[in-house]
């Protein structure tokens, strides 16, 4: 089906950010949320500074919708949106390395869609600003940095980052990213973050499968 993406985007919004600042589930928890784009999130907690940030697949959203078959405004639209959402998510990137100096924090967790390996487009990656300036921030920031991210669905751990090559940028030993499993074929799984503000690495995880058993 042809179906507008900012169109879309405004009624997730609706239905799951409803009230920003306020997050689902029952634990009726209060989160920071970033002004027009309450999708990304900011707490603290364990002495971990977590951020949640609207980075997408498909080159950021840069793709042509429909698989090209767009009208010219539609193209306007969709290199607007990714132009302004690029823009915040790269100011919510600063603020979390603001807060997680001003907390002392021990760690900072990063959560988005897209794997920013696998979507890397050779000239025209829509990821390029994003990955340089977390790599400046993570660089000066010192300490543990973690991404998790799907998108591309099948379970990866890439420790130091060495396709921060690909965008210009310098390889970092303090940054890891996790790309979690889609858990749709023949495995059920999810992923088992552990949080320790004490240790040196500050986190620890582990792939956790469910006994076919227990799957409906």
């Amino acid at each position: 089906n042809r179906m507008d993406s900012v169109e879309r985007l405004g009624k997730l919004r609706e239905l799951f950010f409803a009230s920003p600042g306020r997050v689902l589930g029952g634990r009726n928890m209060g989160v920071e949320a970033q002004a027009n784009y309450p999708e990304n999130q900011l707490w603290v907690e364990s002495r971990v500074t977590f951020a949640a940030l609207h980075i997408v697949g498909s080159n950021n959203g840069l793709a042509p919708w429909f698989g090209g078959a767009e009208t010219p405004a539609q193209t306007a639209a969709r290199e607007a949106e990714v132009a302004d959402r690029n823009a915040a998510n790269i100011a919510w990137l600063e603020h979390a390395f603001a807060v997680a100096r001003e907390q002392s924090s021990a760690g900072v967790v990063l959560f988005f869609q897209a794997d920013l390996l696998a979507d890397f487009v050779p000239g025209v990656s829509g990821h390029t600003a994003f990955v340089r300036r977390l790599a400046d921030l993570a660089a000066a920031f010192g300490r543990p940095v973690l991404l998790v991210s799907g998108d591309s669905h099948d379970y990866r751990v890439d420790v130091g980052v060495e396709w921060f090559s690909l965008y210009c940028a310098t390889p970092l030993a303090n940054v890891t990213q996790i790309i979690v499993d889609r858990s749709i074929e023949e495995d059920t799984d999810w992923l088992r973050l552990r949080v320790d503000p004490g240790s040196p690495n500050v986190f620890s995880w582990e792939q956790v499968f469910v006994p076919s058993a227990l799957v409906p």
